[in-house]
């Protein structure tokens, strides 16, 4: 029988097992065991045969690790939560851009071509790098787009046209119609 008339094991039970168990462990003899701790020979036999050292520091094991993963955990959920703050801070950032470059474009509409191309082409930069951050634009490897067959540089280069000096106008002309060519 491995346990006492109580249905327990004296030395699993008893007030000094964790001495016990490090003095099993040391390599101490199971008799100055029991008469160090007033056990009899017999129960720290059977503690030790019958595996609860081991059960116990698998317990303490788990419970280490339990508290182990809490800590990452917490440490993971923290480090999110700041590159969430980060780039919502950045997207912040970026969409007060994009409104000032409306803001931009709205005067230079008024002032010429010139000016209101680049700030196109920044609200454009802008508009791409909010869909990166978001998720709403994958990247892929190359993409090639034909610009000039789209009404926006027909109406571009048709603004251009107007605009010119009629000297400047034939060769600018063919410069740019042999682009979409």
């Amino acid at each position: 029988m491995d346990r006492s008339p109580g249905g327990q094991c004296t030395i699993c039970n008893h007030p000094q097992r964790v001495e016990i168990d490090k003095a099993l462990v040391s390599g101490e003899t199971l008799r100055n065991i029991a008469k160090q701790f007033g056990v009899s020979y017999s129960a720290v036999g059977r503690h030790k045969r019958n595996g609860h050292i081991a059960t116990q520091i698998a317990k303490v094991a788990r419970k280490k690790e339990i508290e182990d993963a809490k800590e990452i955990q917490d440490a993971v959920e923290e480090k999110e939560q700041q590159e969430i703050a980060d780039v919502a801070s950045v997207l912040d950032e970026i969409i007060g851009l994009k409104d000032r470059l409306n803001d931009l474009l709205d005067r230079a509409e008024g002032e010429g071509i010139k000016e209101v191309c680049m700030v196109s082409g920044e609200i454009r930069r802008t508009l791409e790098l909010i869909a990166k951050i978001s998720g709403e634009l994958k990247q892929a490897r190359s993409i090639t787009v034909n610009i000039t067959q789209s009404a926006e540089f027909k109406q571009v280069v048709a603004i251009l046209l107007e605009e010119v000096p009629d000297d400047v106008k034939e060769p600018l002309a063919r410069r740019l119609y042999e682009i979409s060519a």
